[in-house]
């Protein structure tokens, strides 16, 4: 199964916890990626997660098994090229955004399961890892309010929390999904910046 976190130096325990809860409850092959970034501003900095931290982490799952890998990738490069500037000011930080940068990084496979760094895996991820989503963009769990309060059909719920996704990276590329909501969220404030424009541009879900 392959996996992508994203985050600052700050998620480190919550990354351990998951990656250890993942590692606990599958034997699958497990292929992490880890997005992170430089990030300062006027009023906040940032510093990246470590090359080392990432190694230490790689030590304590292989003391679970062998068939594990984490990978770090810094994409300062690519997410300073179109920053969510309109939502800078809000309590989510850029940080909470970079999965939104997963098609511009060719390394990553098509198939990827991203997962907020507080998520904790009770059973074996994959069942869901496992569906056939060819035909759409990404597949994810129905957000408790927000399929009450963010329908745009009255007597259907679509709403998806965007902390579980399981990700079509080709049919993303090819839709603009990210792409959309990228820039959507360097123009327009929005209360939930990434999930608000993900549900909005993901037509295949």
């Amino acid at each position: 199964m392959n996996i992508l976190y994203c985050g600052d130096s700050n998620i480190i325990d919550g990354l351990i916890i998951s990656v250890l809860s993942l590692a606990e409850n599958t034997k699958e092959d497990l292929n992490i990626y880890v997005f992170t970034m430089d990030y300062s501003d006027e009023k906040r900095q940032f510093k990246a997660l470590s090359s080392e931290t990432i190694s230490k982490l790689n030590v304590e799952v292989k003391k679970i098994r062998d068939n594990i890998n984490i990978k770090l990738l810094n994409i300062t490069d690519v997410a300073m090229q179109n920053l969510p500037i309109a939502n800078l000011s809000t309590r989510f930080t850029p940080f909470c955004m970079l999965r939104l940068y997963a098609d511009q990084i060719e390394e990553l496979p098509n198939k990827i399961l991203y997962l907020d760094n507080d998520v904790v895996a009770l059973r074996d991820p994959k069942a869901f890892y496992d569906l056939d989503i060819t035909d759409y963009d990404l597949a994810g769990v129905l957000d408790n309010y927000g399929s009450h309060f963010f329908k745009r059909k009255i007597n259907y719920k679509d709403y998806l929390n965007s902390g579980v996704l399981l990700l079509n990276l080709e049919n993303i590329r090819k839709h603009e999904v990210f792409l959309m909501s990228r820039n959507r969220c360097r123009k327009v404030v929005m209360l939930m910046p990434d999930q608000t424009a993900l549900n909005m541009y993901a037509k295949k879900k």
